[in-house]
């Protein structure tokens, strides 16, 4: 698999609600979609509050490129300020292994 996932594990901090992180991350959903190589974006959050982001790019290359560009873009310092990243929290992975659903 030539694919490459960049994974952020944080927490949003005191004060910021769902709603407010929600609608961030809606707005910057037009900076994702106009770089060459992204193919989707998944927020997820667990019942203690702490939340996943996975981006799928077509390859480390594509995640590579879109570093600066969207470290540049307003609509992801305005996620960012909402947002505590631990150490080790951020990361790039290529995938192994898929398993699918049977039937």
């Amino acid at each position: 698999m030539d694919q490459s996932l960049e994974i952020a594990v944080f927490c949003l901090k005191p004060g910021v609600t769902t709603d407010q992180f929600l609608q961030a991350a809606d707005a910057n959903a037009a900076d994702f979609q106009k770089l060459n190589g992204f193919v989707r974006r998944e927020l997820a959050c667990s019942e203690n509050g702490q939340w996943l982001d996975v981006v799928s790019y077509e390859s480390r290359q594509a995640a590579e490129a879109a570093e600066p560009i969207l470290s540049a873009a307003p609509s992801i310092q305005a996620i960012m300020v909402m947002i505590d990243i631990p150490d080790g929290g951020w990361f790039h992975a290529t995938p192994t292994r898929s398993y699918a659903r049977r039937g």
